[in-house]
């Protein structure tokens, strides 16, 4: 692909741009203003102008709709009058004298009617060889010229109203136009003419007698010559007419055109062309006349707009000089300050922006004279403050301390600050927390928020080389115009004894809990080895069955205690990890050897108390013990399941747990409800389930079931050793 040529003009860069703005903003209030005014001007001009077009285009319009009214209300008046003239025409080649073409026969009514109509000068009735057969005019010599204008073989040839094109009287010689109508016998055969001559001079001066002297109405019959005007028509008519306007608006109807008349003078012309006779009519008003109101309106708009351009320029050189005086006055005032004369008052001249200005300027350094009062108010305020302040508090920078007040000489087992003032704060710090204070030191010096630093256990080192343990808070300050780091440091020795004879009671007390439940659980363990025993010697099923059910229950009551001190937690035990324990033990406890049957666990993890742990692992017990002596006869094989699930909220009063055991077995009999209140077992399950707030649900679907809903105790919080 070829390349396009590039030219070699480099673009406008950045840092010119940035040099012209620096050099606008440089410079001084009068020339800033001079532009402003200039640029104000720009669009204002713009604006003008816009408006002086539309002006013109409105003046224009309305020009343009004058000289169209013209145009048609000339046209209005000569069609009215070629209108009056035809019915005149029509009701005379009706009458029946007038059809008989007979010269002797010709109709009084009719001369009567020329007699009477001054606008006429003569009519005549014409054979179909165009011959004259009545005449009738107001004079005799009318009647005699009337005959002598030949008749033309357009109108020979017409079947309707015609109107001639102009033609010259043979002995007068003014311009005239025939108007002839068709004569019909009663037959409806064409036997003549009847034709009205028109003196064109006569009939211009009636149909444009209203038209403005400044202006120019002409006819021009399609043949290109002039029928009537308004100005000098003695001139123009009957010739063929020279204006441009006509020859250039040949083929249209109607419209306008700017050009030059026949006599030179250059008007707004509008034209239009008149339905029937085909006579075009030309409106015109010089052009000067049209636009003299919007010529004055320029003149006089482009004298106020350079008197106000100069005016303006005036205004802003004088105004940028008014402004700019105060603002010099008041940077000097401003310079004198800077070189320390607080003192110094601005002058209170020039506008009322730059008067408030100045009184502000004035204020504030009454206020900043003010402020440094209250400063060294406040520092001596400051640091008696932390002079007489209980907590040990000290100033380093660079590692340098720069100010102790008396209780930090007193943590370090100073005489007088002046031990300490200079001295390097890692000397007086234990060698295992210099790198953590180091890092701590950066991250106050780098933060820009203004937060402390957290807190953190330290070990000093007094000036007799003791240890003594503190807890310090960190914040960057400026101290003399430069950046330290202020630190208060609390001494903790006796707080660390007092928590570590804390740490030493729960120590006790947790071993003491340890050794209770350790206790109970072996005096429950010697319980059910003396149980079992009692079992072995007895010969009674009853008696042996009774024990060893007895052995089940101590036993899972001792499994809770056990529990209890391995996890080292008192005030709450996991109940899914304590019923899988149970539940594993006492299955394999009174399973029989060989028998097919198996144990499903689906047990969740959660937090109860002590309890309500008891009643849940008695539940278990019994109800275990139950499946395995009922569910499955005759070594029949099965499962037994132990679940324990959340339902409900997963936290809050909504929240419960279901507990349930259930079989595969061959389900409860129907004598359940019966056996149900001669049963110890299912009588202690009643109880254990009204102990722990819950309900109980059996169902006897696919086996025995056995569902205890129950809501969860609310812990404060476990016991365990620290």
């Amino acid at each position: 692909m070829q390349r396009l040529a590039t030219t070699d003009v480099p673009p406008m860069s950045i840092s010119t741009l940035h040099r012209l703005n620096f050099k606008f903003r440089h410079w001084s209030v009068r020339s800033q203003l001079f532009l402003l005014v200039s640029a104000l001007l720009v669009p204002l001009t713009a604006v003008l102008a816009w408006l002086l077009l539309q002006h013109l285009n409105h003046i224009r319009a309305k020009a343009q709709v004058e000289v169209m009214h013209l145009a048609e209300h000339a046209g209005f008046r000569i069609q009215r009058e070629l209108d009056n003239d035809h019915h005149m025409l029509e009701r005379v080649a009706q009458r029946r004298l007038v059809q008989t073409m007979l010269p002797s026969q010709c109709d009084p009514v009719v001369a009567n009617m020329v007699a009477l109509t001054e606008e006429f000068s003569s009519l005549t009735v014409r054979n179909m060889q165009g011959r004259v057969v009545c005449t009738f005019a107001p004079k005799e010599q009318d009647g005699r010229e009337a005959a002598a204008i030949p008749i033309t073989s357009d109108t020979l040839k017409s079947h309707d109203f015609y109107v001639s094109a102009p033609v010259r009287h043979p002995s007068s010689g003014r311009w005239m136009v025939n108007l002839s109508h068709p004569v019909f016998s009663e037959v409806g055969q064409k036997v003549g003419w009847v034709t009205l001559s028109r003196d064109l001079l006569a009939m211009g001066a009636s149909v444009l007698a209203q038209v403005p002297s400044d202006a120019l109405v002409t006819v021009i019959h399609p043949n290109g010559l002039n029928l009537l005007r308004s100005q000098a028509p003695q001139n123009f008519i009957g010739k063929p007419t020279q204006m441009k306007a006509e020859n250039a608006t040949k083929g249209l109807r109607d419209g306008y055109l700017v050009t030059n008349d026949m006599n030179g003078v250059r008007r707004l012309f509008a034209f239009t062309a008149m339905d029937g006779v085909g006579w075009r009519i030309v409106a015109g008003r010089p052009e000067s006349l049209v636009y003299v109101h919007y010529w004055h309106t320029l003149q006089n708009t482009a004298a106020a707009g350079a008197l106000a351009l100069g005016l303006a320029i005036a205004l802003a050189w004088r105004f940028g000089t008014a402004i700019t005086r105060p603002y010099t006055q008041l940077a000097d005032a401003a310079a004198k300050v800077a070189h320390g004369e607080t003192q110094v008052r601005a002058s209170l001249t020039g506008s009322s922006e730059v008067e408030r200005l100045s009184r502000q300027f004035n204020h504030m350094l009454q206020v900043l004279n003010h402020d440094d009062v209250l400063l060294k108010a406040n520092e001596l305020r400051f640091r008696t403050l932390i002079e007489w302040s209980p907590e040990p508090t000290f100033v380093h920078r660079n590692g340098e301390l720069v100010y102790v007040n008396p209780a930090a000489v007193q943590l370090f087992g100073a005489a007088s600050p002046l031990d300490l003032i200079g001295a390097n704060i890692f000397t007086l710090l234990h060698p295992d927390f210099h790198a953590s204070t180091q890092t701590r030191i950066d991250r106050v010096l780098s933060d820009t928020t203004g937060v402390p630093a957290p807190a953190a256990d330290i070990v000093f080192l007094r000036l007799d080389g003791s240890p003594v343990e503190v807890r310090v808070d960190g914040i960057g300050v400026q101290f003399d115009g430069q950046a330290c780091v202020l630190t208060l440091a609390r001494d903790i020795t006796e707080t660390k004894k007092a928590h570590a004879a804390l740490q030493a009671a729960v120590h006790e007390k947790v071993g003491l809990l340890n050794e209770v439940h350790h206790r109970v659980k072996n005096n429950l363990q010697i319980i059910a080895s003396l149980l079992r025993l009692e079992s072995r010697r007895s010969t009674l099923p009853h008696t042996k069955s009774v024990l060893d059910d007895m052995q089940g229950r101590i036993r899972s009551m001792a499994l809770l205690h056990e529990t209890l001190y391995r996890s080292g937690t008192f005030a709450g035990i996991d109940l899914g990890n304590y019923l899988r324990q149970l539940s594993t033990q006492s299955f394999r406890m009174m399973l029989t050897q060989g028998e097919p049957i198996g144990l499903e666990l689906d047990v969740c993890t959660v937090t109860v108390s002590m309890d309500q742990a008891t009643p849940c692992g008695l539940l278990v017990n019994e109800l275990i013990s139950n499946c395995l002596k009922h569910a499955f006869p005759n070594g029949q094989s099965g499962k037994v399941r132990v679940s324990l699930r959340q339902v409900g909220g997963d936290a809050g009063p909504d929240m419960r747990l279901e507990l349930q055991i259930s079989d595969t077995g061959v389900g409860l009999g129907p004598d359940f409800e019966a056996s149900k209140s001669q049963s110890l077992g299912l009588q202690l399950v009643s109880d254990l389930v009204r102990q722990l707030g819950g309900q109980l649900v059996v169902g006897n679907t696919g086996g025995a079931s056995f569902t205890v809903v129950f809501s969860p105790d609310t812990l404060q919080g476990p016991v365990a050793p620290a």
